[in-house]
């Protein structure tokens, strides 16, 4: 029997191979757990569920932190309890509720209000709205360029918009609410989803009315112009379809409905300017267009659209036609003398960033060439990713600890629920802006100083209230005015009516005895 000596170098050598082999089959295995766990569809998941958390938990906290106001949130929070509770005229806006807005699709959170719901809920749906909104620039993306990485970056670069994160800071909105419908409205269009299509875009017009003229020009969008071909049959019917009930459903909002209820449709003194009504729009237009370059030179119109654009590297430029679906909106918003529609940072622009998004998507389609595509989509990502740290909100931002989040507990906190709290629910109130929101569902709470003295109400000198109506009064004084601070002197001092009681040193609650 002959005996095998080992050579201790080719020992070492084997089980450096073995080692070498094993190394290669774990980095092999990590790659494909990581491809299989980094899918493009869970990364835009994961982005989607970072904006819907981040903003769902600022959002509510600044309503909590009593840091959202009655115009719009303690409104709009009205609006749907007057909805559920078979009552209609909103004691915030001085209006009744389709004198103000034909929003008639916010019958759907009426049986959540039954339930004792309130602006958690509806702050909740708009920002999850817009988050769910890069699931359907992800598959637009997809649909239009082939290329699921490259879709991915597009809807991150959606989800970073500066103007969408100040829309949420904002609180709820109608129109806010509705970008989401609106985008996935437009991809069920390419997917040849014909009801789908019809469900959202009643959903959307039905949302607040100016919303019709948007739709509307999604219509015209699908009659016209398709990236994949020329539009068929099938999409100039519906287009044209689309085109002339959403513009119908505009008119008979703001020419019957708003008119009927309220005198006439609030915001046409927005543009008096411009004339009166369409048909003196019409005739400045046709006999002095300077008017309207005045107008729009005067809410810096040109900066406001290259904001607008510049969060996607202007690049949604390359795709004008999409940009007609935000052309109504971004002239109404600009042509206004009410200064708050001439900033991309707020409720108004939400038609225009749908438009840009859409229009951004196609952009990148444009070139045939994958490569230009791809550098299309970094110049998208990075302008979004940029404009959305410098110009945004989020915990990136500069300004995110200036204030605008209340990131801290104010001083005024305790006392502030406090005060709330000791109002009995059937009361009608005239509280300060800031705790409006809180007392909103109900159906008398007026923004103090109304209804003793008309400010910021309704339609000038219509539909005035009695102030005798008034049960408690409710003052938050880090916020009053001079004036207001006169006029709760006058109406409590050495007045055995009212019996005052002060939580801390700056909120005072004034009950009437009746």
């Amino acid at each position: 029997m002959t005996t095998e000596v080992l050579d201790p170098d080719a020992l070492d050598a084997s089980v450096d191979g073995v080692a070498d082999t094993r190394g290669k089959r774990f980095w092999q295995t990590l790659d494909h757990d990581l491809d299989k766990a980094l899918t493009p569809e869970r990364v835009v998941f994961v982005a989607v569920l970072a904006f819907a958390w981040f903003y769902v938990r600022h959002v509510g906290l600044r309503h909590s932190q009593f840091g959202s106001f009655d115009y719009d949130l303690g409104l709009w929070d009205q609006y749907i309890w007057l909805m559920a509770h078979g009552e209609s005229f909103n004691t915030i806006r001085g209006l009744h509720n389709y004198g103000f807005h034909a929003s008639f699709s916010l019958y759907l959170f009426v049986p959540f209000y039954w339930l004792g719901a309130g602006p958690w809920l509806i702050n909740t749906a708009m920002v999850l709205s817009v988050a769910v909104g890069g699931i359907a620039v992800f598959r637009l993306a997809k649909d239009v360029l082939d290329d699921e990485w490259l879709s991915v970056a597009l809807a991150v670069a959606y989800l970073a918009n500066f103007s969408l994160q100040w829309q949420m800071h904002e609180t709820f909105h109608p129109e806010t609410l509705a970008i989401g419908p609106m985008l996935f409205a437009f991809n069920a269009v390419r997917d040849g989803k014909w009801f789908r299509f019809g469900v959202l875009a009643v959903f959307v017009v039905m949302l607040k009315e100016d919303l019709g003229l948007a739709m509307a020009m999604i219509g015209f969008v699908i009659a016209f112009r398709r990236i994949d071909g020329q539009p068929s049959a099938a999409h100039r019917r519906a287009g044209a379809l689309t085109f002339v009930l959403g513009a119908g459903w505009f008119l008979v909002a703001t020419k019957f409905i708003l008119p009927h209820y309220a005198g006439e449709a609030f915001y046409q003194d927005f543009y008096s300017g411009l004339g009166d009504g369409f048909v003196g729009y019409a005739n400045t237009a046709v006999t002095n267009p300077t008017e309207y370059w005045r107008a729009f030179d005067r809410a810096d119109g040109v900066g406001y659209t290259r904001d607008l654009h510049a969060s996607y590297g202007f690049v949604s430029f390359l795709s004008p036609t999409h940009l007609l679906i935000g052309l109504p909106q971004l002239l109404a918003n600009t042509l206004s003398h009410v200064s708050n529609s001439w900033s991309p940072r707020l409720h108004y622009a939400a038609a225009p960033v749908v438009a840009s998004t859409i229009a951004m998507v196609h952009g990148v389609g444009v070139p045939s060439s994958a490569k230009l595509r791809r550098i299309l989509g970094v110049v998208v990502l990075v302008s979004a990713v940029a404009t959305g740290t410098v110009w945004g909100n989020t915990q990136a931002s500069p300004v995110y600890r200036n204030g605008f989040w209340p990131l801290v507990e104010s001083p005024h906190y305790v006392d502030r629920v406090a005060a709330v709290e000791s109002i009995d629910d059937d009361a009608a109130v005239a509280a300060s802006y800031n705790m409006a929101p809180h007392l909103s569902r109900r159906s008398e709470i007026y923004t103090f100083p109304n209804p003793w003295l008309e400010s910021n109400w309704g339609i000038y000198g219509r539909d005035t209230h009695d102030s005798s109506v008034i049960d408690v009064i409710v003052v938050d004084l880090t916020v009053t005015n001079d004036q207001a601070r006169s006029l709760l002197s006058s109406i409590i001092d050495n007045n055995d009516e009212w019996i005052i009681t002060q939580f801390g040193t700056e909120i005072i609650v004034a009950e009437r005895q009746r």
